[in-house]
C-alpha cells in the first residue's frame, strides 16, 4: 500500500479487516490534503447519485474553518512531519443496507508505529476517512449540490476526534508516533479515554463551531427520541 500517495490502510467495516484503497490527490492546502478513492464517481453513477463534489470548493470551506476548530479545541499532531491532515473521501460501506451507513471514521492505529511482524497496518499520519458516496447525495442545503453540509460535517467531527486522541492517552505534543503498548499497564493507558458520549458530543459541537451544525439524528439519539435508532451506548446520555 504506496501510503500517502497512491493507497491508503482503510477498514472494511463489513469483514473488520484491513484493507488498501487506491487514491488519487484531489487538493491541498495549507492544513489538509484531500485524496478520493479511485473509481468513485462510477459508484457513485452506478447506484443513481448524480453528484460528485466540487473539491476545489470543499477544501476551500476546510481551510476556512480549520483555524476556528484549532482555537477551540488545539491543533493535530504531526508525526509525519508533512504539517498537514490527510482526508481521504471513500466508499466505506457500500454494501451496508437499510438505509444506515459509516459517515466516516478516525482510527488511532494510525498514529502508531506497528511493531514487526504484528499483521496490524498503519498510515502513520494525522489521517481521517470520509464517505464520498450517501454523503453527497445528502445536505444539499445553500452552499449548493457540490458541497454537502453533511460531508463537511461528518470532517470537522472526524477531525476532533483526530485532534482530542493524542491528549487522551498523554501525548498531545508528540511529533513521532505513538509506540505500540509492551505491557498491560501500558495498554490500559492506552485504553482509559474518554467517555464516548463525551467525545461524540464535543464531535459535535466541532461541527457546530466550524458552522455546519451538529447532526440533528446523533443530538436525537443522545437525547433517546424513539424515532432514531442509535447505536455505541449513545442512546439517552443526556448532553
Amino acid at each position: 500500500c504506496n501510503i500517502g500517495n497512491s493507497g491508503f490502510w482503510t477498514i472494511d467495516f463489513t469483514t473488520g479487516d484491513d484493507k488498501c484503497v487506491r487514491v488519487r490527490k484531489v487538493a491541498e492546502g495549507n492544513s489538509v490534503i484531500l485524496f478520493e478513492e479511485v473509481g468513485l464517481d462510477e459508484i457513485r453513477e452506478e447506484i443513481g447519485i448524480t453528484i460528485n463534489p466540487n473539491y476545489t470548493s470543499v477544501l476551500s470551506e476546510i481551510e476556512t474553518k480549520f483555524p476556528l476548530l484549532k482555537d477551540a479545541i488545539g491543533n493535530p499532531t504531526d508525526i509525519n512531519g508533512d504539517g498537514k491532515v490527510s482526508i481521504v473521501f471513500l466508499n466505506i460501506s457500500i454494501s451496508i443496507t437499510g438505509g444506515s451507513f459509516v459517515g466516516g471514521y478516525f482510527n488511532p492505529l494510525d498514529l502508531f508505529i506497528a511493531p514487526p511482524f504484528s499483521g496490524i497496518n498503519t498510515n502513520q499520519r494525522e489521517v481521517i476517512f470520509v464517505d464520498a458516496v450517501f454523503l453527497t447525495a445528502l445536505g444539499n442545503n445553500r452552499r449548493g449540490a457540490l458541497i454537502p453540509k453533511d460531508m463537511l460535517s461528518t470532517v470537522f467531527h472526524e477531525l476532533q476526534h483526530l485532534i482530542r486522541y493524542p491528549w487522551e492517552v498523554g501525548k498531545g505534543n508528540t511529533t513521532v508516533p505513538l509506540q505500540f503498548p509492551r505491557t498491560q499497564s501500558e495498554l490500559n493507558a492506552l485504553l482509559d479515554t474518554d467517555s464516548l458520549w463525551i467525545n461524540e458530543g464535543t464531535s459535535e459541537l466541532a461541527s457546530d463551531i466550524a458552522g455546519f451544525g451538529p447532526q440533528e439524528s446523533r443530538l436525537a439519539c443522545l437525547r433517546a427520541d424513539p424515532a432514531y435508532g442509535c447505536q455505541n451506548l449513545l442512546n439517552g446520555k443526556s448532553l
